[in-house]
């Protein structure tokens, strides 16, 4: 069974680091409230198996059969549930299940996950770094428990960590339903969380979490600054 492993770390110089037949290496992957180099452990082939095997979307999971990185609105859409994950405790996205039935499909032949398309794709949208890191697994069907295969599917798993400071949309975005109605999808005035399986607007606990969490990091850095200069 081949294994395909594609590292990837998605900040502002949007670098691509790529490894093969599943070795995981230290991508140089920046610094974030993860850790610089742990953000792997978050995409390896064991946690996918977990993931495929849950039936049901979560604050931290997210579920979709492709992804689209064509369509200004696919594109914003994507944004606004990347914007969510960031102000929460991050999460997941598993491409090659559908998103109703929850059937693990696999992916098509051409999908691949070029980091810098994904960075285009969703940068005009988000302001500021967009820690993520993904890979795309071969899964035989006993793994997961289920039947009818001839042959392994191919499914991506992508990591979206929690940002420090609060994410927010830096351009508005609404598009026309089929109803011909203007559809807001994004607003700069926007602050967005998960909640159960959806992308929502942050309630006021929320946005005391947020805040407290960028007084606290603030203090932090004070005080560091502080003993500093104690020091020297």
């Amino acid at each position: 069974m081949t294994r395909h492993y594609i590292a990837l770390s998605i900040y502002c110089s949007h670098e691509v680091s790529v490894t093969h037949d599943s070795e995981v290496k230290d991508m140089g992957l920046p610094r974030t409230s993860e850790g610089s180099t742990q953000l792997h452990q978050y995409v390896a082939r064991e946690r996918l198996i977990e993931l495929l095997q849950i039936h049901g979307e979560s604050d931290t999971l997210d579920f979709k059969q492709s992804l689209d990185l064509t369509g200004n609105q696919a594109r914003a859409e994507l944004a606004r549930d990347i914007l969510a994950f960031m102000n929460s405790d991050g999460g997941y996205l598993l491409i090659g299940v559908e998103d109703k039935t929850y059937a693990p499909l696999g992916l098509t032949v051409d999908a691949n996950f070029d980091t810098t398309k994904i960075y285009l794709a969703v940068s005009k949208y988000i302001d500021g770094d967009i820690p993520c890191i993904a890979a795309a697994y071969e899964v035989e069907a006993h793994e997961i428990g289920v039947g009818g295969w001839e042959s392994p599917r191919r499914f991506a798993i992508l990591y979206f960590a929690r940002r420090p400071g609060i994410a927010r949309p830096k351009g508005d975005a609404a598009f026309r339903n089929a109803k011909g109605e203007m559809k807001s999808i994004l607003s700069v005035s926007d602050l967005l969380v998960r909640r159960g399986a959806q992308t929502v607007q942050a309630n006021d606990a929320d946005l005391r979490r947020l805040l407290g969490e960028v007084e606290a990091a603030k203090s932090t850095e004070e005080h560091s600054i502080d003993c500093l200069l104690y020091t020297s």
